[in-house]
């Protein structure tokens, strides 16, 4: 079995042991907890973890909205940039909608995350307004892999 069987079937696993035999209904926390267990087991500290809002949520979920931005706090350097204050490498970004138990996420390709010198402000089709400053980070997201 390939590694990327193995990924499909572990998931496939994690759905199953999150559908109730009585109802056939998911239980959408016990499946986000499978899954994040599931990542970690084969793509240790290789996948970027992050948490949106509704309305940035839905236009990168459709493909639409392809950077996250963030502020540069301690926490979004430390996730984003070694001591050195290299870019770290990560294989994917996965997001999730919101702090709940039962939360809808996506996973993304991670290209690359750089620092803009610029300001720059961007409008999407739901309204969205984004402003982004000199020193916010500017991570570039590749293909939907999951929605």
């Amino acid at each position: 079995m390939t590694e990327r069987e193995q990924f499909k079937a572990a998931i496939l696993d994690a759905y199953d042991d999150s559908v109730d035999m009585d109802t056939g209904e998911l239980n959408v926390a016990k499946f986000n907890l499978l899954l994040d267990l599931v990542l970690d087991d084969h793509f240790p500290k290789k996948i970027l973890k992050l948490t949106l809002c509704k309305s940035p949520f839905d236009v990168m979920a459709t493909g639409e909205k392809t950077f996250e931005f963030r502020k540069p706090t301690i926490g979004n350097k430390r996730l984003l940039f070694d001591k050195n204050g290299n870019p770290r490498k990560y294989d994917l970004v996965l997001f999730r909608n919101g702090y709940g138990n039962q939360r809808p996420f996506f996973l993304v390709e991670f290209i690359s995350v750089e620092i803009s010198i610029n300001y720059a402000r961007f409008t999407y089709s739901n309204g969205l307004n984004v402003e982004i400053e000199p020193g916010d980070y500017i991570i570039s997201l590749g293909k939907l892999i999951k929605v």
